[in-house]
């Protein structure tokens, strides 16, 4: 799966790149959802992007009646070129616990990569609780995955609070979340799981802030006398000589960050992203040039 993952930053025009992951799926049924994109895509009015997206899907087609087995377990990234990638057994497994629907078939103007990515490698769940009525459901959830794990009856606002203590987000339809109080995120009303991830964002970002917060707030501490750097130039430094503890990153330069400085990364970063104008990442921006870092020890 690494070779599809170098794809990230491959560009196509038109929206023309196509994200297909199929899995315990016959071959003979997705020939037939294949001609019946093609009988959808030669309705479009635009004859060259109509031409280009045609002769694309009617090749890979080609492919798959001459190329794959019956029973399809493939990702397939069609481009200018065909990368196909047949998923192992673990992730088959993975797919069919989490219930994630057998054909995904989306088109941009570049690969969904950082979709594949989470699907397969990201189990870093939030947990999340859904009230209707007097029924409490608890999920696992993050930005590609969702599971249920039980569900118990909750009859007033203590029992509701005492059993969404452990849980990051409560959201439903309840009388019981009418004037109800907690320290946790809640809302009044049910989310679809679009806005649940927002939500679940907003509590990443907050984190990291205050993590950004506290560090920031030692700077005059004589244990961390020496240990905190910033700055694009320091952080270069330190990076390529593997000093660094932690850093944190504006968003601005994240990625870039990551992608040139690859081979050397073996420290947590984290990133900072802007919640609220004036925030802590504005001041990381404007400030403290977009980075600021903890060294192992003092130099």
């Amino acid at each position: 799966m690494e070779d599809l993952l170098h794809l990230r930053n491959v560009k196509g025009k038109l929206d023309t790149m196509f994200t297909i992951i199929v899995y315990n799926y016959k071959k003979e049924e997705f020939l037939n959802y294949l001609d019946k994109q093609l009988e959808i895509i030669n309705k479009m009015k635009d004859a060259f992007k109509k031409k280009l997206i045609n002769d694309r899907i009617y090749d890979f087609k080609l492919n798959v009646e001459s190329s794959a087995p019956d029973m399809i377990n493939f990702i397939y990234l069609v481009g200018d070129d065909l990368h196909k990638y047949e998923l192992s057994k673990k992730e088959i497994k993975i797919l069919t616990e989490y219930k994630i629907r057998t054909l995904y078939y989306e088109y941009d103007e570049i690969f969904h990569i950082d979709y594949i990515d989470k699907l397969f490698n990201d189990f870093t769940f939030y947990k999340v609780a859904e009230l209707d009525k007097k029924c409490l459901t608890f999920y696992d959830m993050n930005s590609t995955k969702i599971k249920k794990i039980n569900s118990e009856s909750v009859n007033n606002q203590n029992e509701l609070a005492e059993m969404s203590s452990n849980y990051d987000l409560v959201h439903g339809n309840s009388t019981l979340l009418k004037n109800f109080t907690c320290n946790k995120i809640f809302f009044n009303k049910r989310l679809n799981p679009d806005e649940i991830i927002i939500e679940i964002e907003k509590i990443i970002i907050n984190k990291n802030h205050k993590k950004l917060e506290d560090l920031l707030d030692n700077m005059l501490n004589p244990k961390y006398d020496n240990k905190i750097f910033m700055g694009g130039i320091e952080t270069k430094k330190y990076t390529e000589i593997s000093l660094i503890k932690t850093l944190f990153i504006h968003e601005s330069i994240h990625k870039r960050f990551l992608k040139h400085f690859s081979e050397f990364i073996n420290f947590e970063i984290i990133e900072i992203k802007k919640l609220t104008s004036g925030d802590i990442s504005e001041k990381l921006l404007h400030d403290y040039d977009k980075c600021v870092g903890e060294l192992y020890y003092s130099i």
